[in-house]
C-alpha cells in the first residue's frame, strides 16, 4: 500500500485507471482518509467527490516557501498574457568581490585617521609592525 495520507494533504495521481475522470500527473487536495487508508476521497477534475484506491496516489513533497512563490509569479505571467513583468529568478550572492589595492589600502588609512586617531599611512604602520616582531622574535 501507499503512503498513509492524511486530510488536507496534497496528492498526486500515479495511476489513472478508473472510471473517476482523474488526470495521471495531476495534484489533488485529500479531502477524507477511510478509517484502514486504502481509500481516499479527493474532488476530481469535475470538481466532484470521488473515492478512490490510495495506492493509486503518492504525497507531494512539500515546497518551499520561496520556490512556490516563484511558480505563482510565473503562472501569473502565463495567465496574463505577459501583462505582469517576467519574473526574476532567485538571486544569488556573490561568492568573492575583488577590491582595488588602492582604494583598500586609502580606505584603511582613513578608518586609522578617524578611528583610532593615527596620523600614518596603512603600509607605515605595516612596516612598523614588522619592525616590532623581528625586534620580540630576535630575527
Amino acid at each position: 500500500m501507499a503512503d498513509r495520507f492524511n486530510e488536507g494533504e496534497i496528492v498526486v495521481c500515479i495511476d489513472a485507471s478508473g472510471k473517476h475522470s482523474l488526470t495521471e500527473g495531476k495534484e489533488y487536495r485529500v479531502i477524507c482518509v477511510s478509517t484502514s487508508g486504502g481509500s481516499i476521497q479527493l474532488r476530481n477534475d469535475q470538481g466532484r467527490r470521488v473515492g478512490a484506491l490510495a495506492r493509486r496516489f503518492k504525497k507531494v513533497e512539500q515546497k518551499s516557501q520561496r520556490q512556490a512563490k516563484y511558480e505563482m509569479k510565473l503562472a501569473l505571467y502565463a495567465a496574463s498574457g505577459g501583462l505582469f513583468p517576467y519574473p526574476e529568478a532567485p538571486k544569488k550572492v556573490p561568492r568573492s568581490i575583488k577590491i582595488d589595492p588602492r582604494d583598500a589600502k586609502a580606505a584603511l588609512t582613513k578608518m586609522l585617521k578617524e578611528v583610532y586617531g593615527i596620523d600614518a599611512t596603512v603600509e607605515q604602520v605595516i612596516g612598523a609592525m614588522d619592525k616590532s616582531l623581528e625586534l620580540v622574535l630576535g630575527a
